[in-house]
């Protein structure tokens, strides 16, 4: 719930259950020094997408309450798709969504039929996911989405973290589920916080999507796997503990260690440890047909080098091989890999 990176950049079309895709001056050199070397090519989140159980009704949700806007539906299915995915047989129904300049995938499996919606998770369970949608008025939106069948997390109602936390004073959040038992957060950010496009006076009450949250057990080894393999950026940090992080996550006593990572544009990726009460259920990786599944993609610069170094480290592989995306936007390459936790991460790359 404390980002502090760019956000905006080019999404890259959803690939079965997903896929997306200034310079300054520099000081005159001596003419014996060597060159500067060349910036590296970063990577950056591209695109999230879930698994819904009504494609239609959650459309009318993120539509008609969020305020998204709906870019095109596809049908998929074939050899690719049960590889990147693991699966067999799979057909599946996407919906593309735009939410500012931010890209959400929703998905309805067609067949095999999956598991339904998890139901009674908390927040500190290590597969909580959510995403962050910035809001330009919080209590509108509030009064927007209470009324639409949603479950509140949060206690009392949106919170604001306090001037004792200087990392994120003044952000105000609100936690909950919606019809599928997805977690979801409405953030927004005071003036000297977030993107500068978070600070909109007028317009649409959705601005965007921050940053896809995550539970994790332990920062350094998720730091590992998406700063050291993948090869995201830390952006900010923070612990956030006291009565309004309690009321927020609706877990009494908590205390969260935020880590905010990302790359030069898309939404970023934000690791909350809870020191306390500590981490809370850990049930096994839902399937990619499973209700209230999250998948993050990841455009990096050299897919073959990243894939390399993520079987080295032992990260678990959902897809059987490396495929060619049926709709990826430029036929990008992807795979599926899980991170420490169980989060479903898309690494692709030409």
């Amino acid at each position: 719930m404390n980002s502090s990176r760019p956000t905006t950049g080019r999404a890259a079309l959803f690939a079965l259950v997903l896929g997306l895709v200034a310079g300054c001056a520099t000081p005159a050199q001596h003419p014996s020094a060597a060159p500067a070397p060349a910036a590296r090519p970063a990577a950056f989140v591209t695109e999230i997408a879930t698994t819904v159980a009504d494609l239609d009704a959650s459309t009318r949700f993120f539509v008609d309450t969020l305020g998204a806007e709906v870019l095109g539906t596809e049908d998929v299915a074939g050899a690719e798709v049960d590889a990147l995915l693991g699966v067999s047989d799979v057909r599946l129904r996407v919906r593309a969504l735009r939410l500012g300049a931010e890209r959400l995938s929703l998905l309805q499996v067609v067949a095999p039929a999956g598991a339904p919606a998890r139901t009674g998770a908390r927040s500190n369970d290590l597969d909580f996911q959510h995403i962050a949608l910035v809001v330009r008025d919080m209590d509108a939106m509030h009064t927007r989405v209470t009324p639409a069948g949603v479950a509140s997390v949060s206690v009392g109602g949106p919170q604001r973290i306090p001037d004792t936390n200087p990392a994120a004073a003044g952000i105000r959040a609100f936690y909950f589920r919606d019809r599928d038992q997805r977690a979801l957060e409405l953030i927004w950010y005071p003036a000297d916080k977030g993107d500068p496009r978070w600070h909109a006076t007028a317009g649409p009450l959705l601005l965007g999507v921050d940053h896809t949250a995550i539970a994790v057990a332990d920062t350094g080894r998720s730091r590992a796997f998406y700063e050291g393999e993948i090869g995201l950026q830390v952006r900010g940090e923070s612990l956030n503990e006291g009565v309004e992080q309690a009321a927020l996550s609706g877990v009494d006593g908590a205390r969260v260690r935020i880590t905010g990572l990302g790359g030069p544009s898309g939404p970023g990726v934000e690791l909350l440890e809870y020191e306390q009460p500590g981490p809370g259920a850990a049930p096994p990786p839902r399937a990619p047909t499973a209700v209230g599944y999250w998948e993050t993609t990841v455009h990096v610069p050299d897919l073959d080098a990243t894939i390399a170094t993520l079987r080295a480290s032992g990260a678990t592989p959902v897809s059987r091989r490396v495929g060619r995306c049926q709709t990826c936007s430029l036929g990008q390459r992807a795979m599926v890999f899980l991170d420490p936790d169980g989060h479903a991460v898309r690494v692709s790359g030409d």
